[in-house]
């Protein structure tokens, strides 16, 4: 999200925001339990799905009752399973992200929850913030002044548009970097500090999961318009090699599968980087 809204759904026809980054959690369980109901004959039916009786009959007066009962019990297991499921793997990705070698249940309060609040106060790039966080120093983080300072890094080069603007944006970066800072020598050194070798570890250990390139709402829209309308091909197998390689620093003059990329420097930099205003927050149809 090009500036971190929990409401923002990519799709403007979504009037009830049900596709919403708030609402995925939620969303996802409801399409579950929809599929659900519509196995829910052979759910209940279970290992008499196959029985001829079944297959040519369906489910007999007798059967609903203890039919229906089975199914229902299954869907909520399922349910119960799938929220557990979910959780754990958001603690997990959140915290490889932060490039933490441990999950504390205090990070999901004062490291997960406090950044996205965060971003979402100050209108701050989700993607940016994770990939920038990655090249972060921690012995450049040493003091309250060095951790506002850094801030800036993660701010878009036009300015903080959320509240409080680029003072106040400082501030509430600066403190998060603090307890971040904390966890960061807590895992990787020896609680006061990590040695040089270390940090590098986590830096790259960080990059392996948070991406350079991802294809955005406005680069697409860029790629059909030079596609459709300049009979532009090259860009396809462009946005493609970046795409299959998201995780690298550059592409132009490198190696994949064996073959030189020529690649268009110029492009990529323009592309990993800061979202132009106009192409923030895109919405498209379904039919778009």
């Amino acid at each position: 999200m090009d500036n971190f809204d929990p409401m923002y759904t990519p799709n403007h026809d979504d009037s009830l925001l049900r596709y919403s980054y708030r609402n995925q959690p939620s969303i996802i369980w409801w399409n579950l339990v929809r599929l659900g109901e519509s196995l829910g004959e052979l759910l209940g039916a279970a290992e008499g799905v196959d029985e001829e009786v079944f297959i040519n009959d369906g489910v007999t007066e007798d059967q609903a009752s203890g039919l229906v009962a089975r199914a229902e019990k299954l869907i909520t297991q399922t349910g119960e399973e799938y929220k557990a499921v979910f959780l754990a793997e958001y603690k997990r990705v959140m915290t490889a992200r932060l490039g933490l070698k441990n999950f504390k249940e205090s990070d999901f309060e004062q490291l997960f929850s406090e950044l996205l609040d965060t971003m979402e106060a100050l209108e701050l790039d989700f993607n940016l913030f994770f990939r920038r966080l990655s090249g972060v120093k921690i012995s450049e983080l040493e003091t309250e002044q060095a951790r506002q300072d850094k801030a800036s890094v993660f701010f878009y080069q036009d300015g903080v548009t959320g509240l409080g603007g680029e003072e106040e944006g400082r501030k509430r970066v600066g403190a998060w970097l603090a307890r971040w800072r904390l966890r960061i020598l807590e895992d990787w050194g020896d609680s006061s500090t990590v040695s040089e070798e270390a940090d590098a570890e986590r830096t790259e250990t960080m990059k392996k999961v948070n991406p350079s390139f991802i294809p955005r709402g406005w680069i697409l829209d860029e790629i059909i318009r030079r596609v459709e309308k300049e009979k532009e091909r090259d860009v396809l197998d462009r946005v493609m090699v970046m795409a299959l390689n998201p995780f690298e620093e550059s592409w132009a003059g490198r190696e994949f599968n064996g073959k030189t990329y020529d690649g268009d420097k110029e492009e990529e930099t323009r592309w990993i980087s800061d979202v132009p205003r106009v192409g923030r927050a895109l919405q498209c149809s379904c039919s778009s």
